[in-house]
C-alpha cells in the first residue's frame, strides 16, 4: 500500500487514526505524536488547554485549546495537506499559526467560508470552492523556492498567490517558529477538528500532490468530494 512516506522531505506527520500517537487522560490530548521519524510532537501540558479525542479526531474548543511544536526548522518551499472538520467558521479564528506578531504563515478563516494565508497581509486561499462547517474537508498548500503560494480545497484548484504579493512587504513563509494548531497560542482559538496534518519541505509536483490527496481522500471518507477527473479519485 502506498504510503506519503514515499515522498522525500517529509517533515511532519500527524495522523488521529493511530492511536498509538496520541497521549491522553479521559480523551484529554496532551501529546500528538509525530510519525514522520522526525520526533517533532505536538504537545500540550497545561490540561485547561488540552484538546479532546474524539473518535477519528483531535476536536479544539475554539475557546482556549491549542497544541505547540518546539523548532520545526521549515521554511519556503513547503507542502502542506490538513484533513480537518470546522464546527464555525468564524472570522480571524486560527488554524495554523507560528508563534510572533508577524503571523508568517498562519492560516485564518476570513468569513464564513473563506481560509486565508498571511504573508505580511491576509490572501484568501479558496476561490472556487467555499468551506463548510461540520464537514470533512481536504486542503492542501504549496508554496514554492519563490514564495508563490498555490492551494486545492478537496482536490479542486484555488487560487494562486504570486511572490510580488509576499515580497512586497518584505517577507516569506516560515514554519520554523513555535508553531501551534487550533491557536495563535494567545487568542482567536479555532473551533473545530484535525484528523491529519502532512508538512514536507519541498514544493510538491502536482502528480505527488494529487496522490497524497488520493490516499487522504480513501483513508478519510472525501473521495466523493475529488473533482471527477482526479486520477487517485477510484
Amino acid at each position: 500500500i502506498w504510503k506519503p512516506t514515499a515522498v522525500n522531505n517529509f517533515k511532519l506527520w500527524l495522523d488521529a487514526s493511530d492511536s498509538s500517537t496520541i497521549t491522553h487522560s479521559s480523551n484529554a490530548v496532551s501529546q500528538w505524536s509525530d510519525k514522520s521519524g522526525n520526533n517533532k510532537h505536538a504537545t500540550q501540558a497545561n490540561a485547561a488547554n488540552q484538546p479532546t479525542l474524539v473518535s477519528d479526531r483531535i476536536e479544539f474548543d475554539g475557546t482556549d485549546d491549542f497544541l505547540s511544536f518546539s523548532d520545526l526548522g521549515v521554511s519556503d518551499p513547503i507542502t502542506l495537506f490538513m484533513v480537518m472538520r470546522p464546527h464555525t467558521l468564524s472570522t480571524d479564528d486560527r488554524i495554523l499559526s507560528i508563534n510572533g506578531n508577524s503571523y508568517l504563515g498562519s492560516l485564518r478563516f476570513g468569513s464564513n467560508t473563506s481560509l486565508e494565508l498571511y504573508n505580511g497581509g491576509w490572501y484568501s486561499i479558496n476561490s472556487t470552492t467555499a468551506l463548510s462547517s461540520n464537514q470533512n474537508t481536504l486542503i492542501s498548500l504549496i508554496v514554492d523556492s519563490s514564495h508563490n503560494a498555490a492551494t486545492t480545497v478537496n482536490g479542486v484548484a484555488q487560487n494562486t498567490l504570486s511572490s510580488s504579493q509576499f515580497l512586497a512587504n518584505g517577507v516569506s513563509t516560515n514554519l520554523g517558529g513555535k508553531l501551534f494548531v487550533g491557536s495563535t497560542g494567545y487568542g482567536n482559538t479555532y473551533h473545530g477538528g484535525f484528523s491529519e496534518v502532512i508538512l514536507i519541505s519541498s514544493a510538491l509536483s502536482t502528480t505527488e500532490r494529487q496522490k497524497i490527496e488520493g490516499y487522504l481522500g480513501h483513508k478519510w471518507g472525501l473521495v466523493a468530494n475529488l473533482p471527477s477527473n482526479h486520477p487517485y479519485k477510484s
